[in-house]
Parts: structure tokens; sequence; C-alpha cells
């Protein structure tokens, strides 16, 4: 396994920035590509100050279609802590016929603060449209907005996990911890756009000193979930109080129609993790 771990951006865009590409192995590097339908920028510098200083015109368009995401999640609480969710005691017919994915009412019943670990693998297939890498992403960050307003901590482990026949690689960025509030203008690029991927991570592997000529031609295959419960299990002991969301593709994620894509997102969803087991937050 190739395994990195970056506390953040700029340590990250350090490292990819000063340290040599291996040739032996990419002798034409992918992140350089003037591609911009498959990548989404014209270039590889584009991409990297897209990545250190956000992308205005993308962080408003996000901002625009979370106000309506939120409206469609219908999340208000009331006094008695019942709201909206994927799973519920009985059906709420109005979010049903306004076409909400979280159309059951739900009412809490534990007191004490739950905490969460969202794993999101950012890598996915070459066939993936650019906005089905958009909407997955807009709508993980929507969502992990919703549970905090519904009472969990919530930690995001933006990564990235594929593999090339035996060989494995995973990267993981340490940018929301928790009780941290979801910070738009950080999350915005790494989860919502495809030159993250398709630019920056390629640069990492062809950064990367060790990786093997298997990775030359595709820059590995992308994990789905049931390879990501594997590796979280088995090699980092993780055992529960996580869920992973993995490519678009395997959630059913098109690009073609926000409310789509968000029922589709929130049925994955709710097939795998109807029953969690939550931890208390430990006392200071």
């Amino acid at each position: 396994m190739m395994f990195y771990e970056f506390n953040s951006i700029n340590e990250f865009c350090r490292f990819i920035l000063n340290t040599p590409i291996n040739y032996s192995v990419f002798s034409e590097p992918a992140s350089v590509v003037d591609y911009e339908e498959f990548t989404g920028t014209k270039n590889f510098e584009e991409a990297i100050n897209l990545l250190k200083y956000g992308d205005s015109y993308q962080i408003e368009n996000f901002r625009f279609l979370k106000k309506n995401f939120d409206n469609l999640l219908n999340s208000k609480i009331n006094r008695n802590q019942e709201f909206n969710y994927y799973i519920g005691y009985a059906p709420n017919v109005k979010a049903y016929l306004e076409g909400s994915p979280l159309n059951m009412l739900y009412k809490e019943r534990r007191k004490e603060t739950k905490v969460l670990d969202i794993y999101f693998n950012c890598s996915c297939s070459a066939k993936t449209d650019i906005l089905a890498i958009y909407n997955r992403g807009a709508i993980t960050l929507s969502f992990i907005d919703y549970l905090e307003r519904i009472g969990y901590f919530v930690s995001l482990h933006l990564t990235e996990m594929s593999y090339a026949s035996q060989e494995k690689f995973y990267v993981e960025f340490n940018l929301k911890n928790y009780g941290m509030r979801v910070n738009i203008s950080k999350l915005c690029f790494p989860m919502c756009h495809s030159s993250f991927l398709r630019r920056c991570i390629f640069r990492l592997q062809e950064v990367t000193p060790d990786i093997t000529e298997k990775w030359r031609f595709g820059y590995g295959r992308p994990c789905e979930k049931k390879m990501m419960d594997g590796w979280l299990s088995d090699i980092f002991k993780i055992k529960d109080n996580y869920i992973i969301i993995p490519t678009p593709q395997e959630m059913g994620i098109e690009g073609k129609d926000i409310q789509s894509d968000a029922k589709n997102f929130f049925n994955y969803i709710g097939k795998y993790y109807d029953d969690l087991t939550y931890q208390k937050v430990k006392s200071k």
C-alpha cells in the first residue's frame, strides 16, 4: 500500500509542487494534459490555484444549489426533535409529494451526542461525467450539514482509494473534525471539482517514487464500497460508526438532475446504513 495523509491543502500543494515527477513510469503525465472537458480546468496551474484559493463562481453556485437542496430535504426540526429522515416510524406525506428523499418522520430518542465518520472517496472512473462528480460532492456536503443540524458530530475523511492489481493507493485529507462546521470555501473544490482527482491526485501519483508501471495507464481503478469496507476494517481497524461515500456510479448519481441524484444518494444511504451504532462523545 502507498499511503499518504495530509493535514491541510497547503501541505498537499507543497508536496506535489516540490517533489519530482517519476518520469520512468509517467512519461506523459496526465495531470498536465490539455483536456478541459475531462478535467474541468485548462491546465494544471489553474487547478492548483482553484485548490489553494477556491473558485468563487463554483462556491456561489454551490450555495444556490444547497439552498434549494435544503428545501428539498424539508429538514425543519420541531420541539420534540422530530424531523424528516430516510428511515422513521411513519411517512411524511407532504415531503413525499414534494419529492423529498427524506420523507419519513423520525423521532430522536437518544439524549447523548452522537459521532459519525464519513469516508468520501473522490476516486471515480474516467467515464464519470464532471456533473456527476459535482452533484455527489454537493449532496454529501449538504448531508453533513443536515446531520450536524439534527445533533450529530461529523468528521469528514476526504480520501482517494484506488488500486492496480494487488497494489493499493490511499490518500486521506484531514479537513474537517468533530464540531467543525462545513467550510464551503475549503471543501467545495476537492469534493465537487473533477480537477481535484484528474489533475491534483494524478500529480500525487506521478510524484510517488515507488509506484510501478501498473499505474501508467488509467492511474488505477476506484475502490467500490465493499473494498473500502475491507480496507477500513482490515488495514485501519475501523469497525463501525462510519458511512462510506463511494463512486457516483455505485450510488446511482448521473449528474443529469440534482433531485434524482439526491434521491438515489439517500436510497443508497438507507440501504446500507439503517442501523448504525453510535458512540458518545468523550468528555474532556
